[in-house]
């Protein structure tokens, strides 16, 4: 019995460490705030078929999202909404994070969320 869960304890651990840690790079991908009408379904499929993430929840009609586009989809993105209204969020997400990273060790910041 001890060896059978010895076994099982050392497959799980083995497991955990063979998990990818590669890290996620967000260079080149820009943050829309789009506006969906009424056309939630097309708006669902174009979020699927590009697997892009969601800041603001789920699709709703005549609401916005706010979504990350890696740069590999964004020609992609852009002629499937080429009719949504459309604001830039983040030019580069990639930047950004590192902008903020960047501002927690600057002493001129007064941020409160500052660590």
């Amino acid at each position: 019995m001890r060896v059978i869960i010895s076994l099982t304890v050392l497959a799980q651990l083995a497991l955990a460490l063979a998990e990818d840690k590669t890290p996620v790079s967000y260079d080149g991908a820009k943050v829309f705030r789009a506006v969906i009408d009424d056309d939630v379904e097309r708006a669902n499929q174009t979020v699927s078929s590009l697997n892009l993430s969601i800041w603001t929840g789920r699709v709703n009609p005549n609401r916005f999202i706010d979504v990350v586009v890696p740069r590999d989809a964004l020609a992609t993105f852009e002629a499937q909404t080429g009719n949504w209204t459309k604001t830039i969020m983040h030019e580069d997400l990639g930047a950004s994070i590192r902008a903020e990273f960047d501002m927690k060790d600057d002493p001129n910041c007064t941020s409160s969320r500052r660590p």
